[in-house]
């Protein structure tokens, strides 16, 4: 059987940081059309860079997933008949929001963590907290988040903190305690570490054992 070059394709990018590529990001390409969708993964080199080469022309979606912070958008991008087509992600477009859950005092290690943006309908994956209890997510745009976090343990509570992110941010932190009984918590500017002024929370019930929580647009 005698393949033609010129009747494919590729995709070629980079995913950056800081100017600097970023190596170990996983890249997805998935080409919709006939019967089924046809997806491909790769993960970047140590400079940052993906190639996905001899792929069929037509319109594909890439999407990237950094580990220590979930995703970004996807792209739309078109393969051209003997033709490269540029792709390249820049992890420093969105938003980071860096977190930190504990439990009475203690390191939440294990907690799931997801965010959903309430207007634009986007959500990352699910993040795990680490040892520390930390977790991050670059978030794509500003407005108003959903955080909803998952216990490990079987019938634990499940909750949800919504919040705002002002036009314009940077990056953003909050912090989240869980005491045995009752719930306590601070959100802090990621810049200075200071209390957002005049914040409050509202315990609404979510599930027979969790609860939905809302705080205040977030000041700059």
């Amino acid at each position: 059987m005698d393949i033609e070059v010129e009747a494919s394709g590729g995709l070629r990018g980079a995913v950056r940081k800081g100017g600097l590529g970023v190596a170990g990001v996983n890249v997805d390409i998935t080409m919709e059309g006939g019967e089924y969708a046809v997806k491909n993964s790769e993960y970047t080199a140590a400079d940052g860079s993906f190639e996905f080469s001899s792929r069929p022309p037509g319109e594909y979606r890439v999407s990237v997933r950094e580990r220590s912070a979930g995703s970004l958008p996807a792209r739309w991008a078109e393969v051209l008949k003997g033709r490269i087509t540029a792709v390249d992600f820049d992890l420093d477009s969105g938003i980071l929001l860096r977190g930190k859950l504990t439990e009475a005092g203690h390191a939440a290690a294990g907690y799931s963590v997801n965010a959903h943006h309430l207007d634009a309908g986007w959500s990352s994956p699910a993040a795990k907290t680490d040892s520390a209890g930390s977790f991050a997510f670059i978030l794509p745009l500003s407005g108003v988040y959903s955080l909803n976090i998952d216990q490990p343990t079987e019938n634990a509570s499940e909750l949800r903190l919504d919040i705002q992110l002002p036009e314009g941010s940077a990056s953003h932190e909050i912090s989240f305690d869980l005491p045995a009984s009752g719930i306590a918590g601070a959100v802090v500017e990621a810049s200075s570490g200071g209390p957002v002024n005049g914040a409050w929370l509202a315990a609404d019930p979510l599930t027979k054992a969790g609860c939905a929580l809302r705080a205040p647009p977030a000041t700059q």
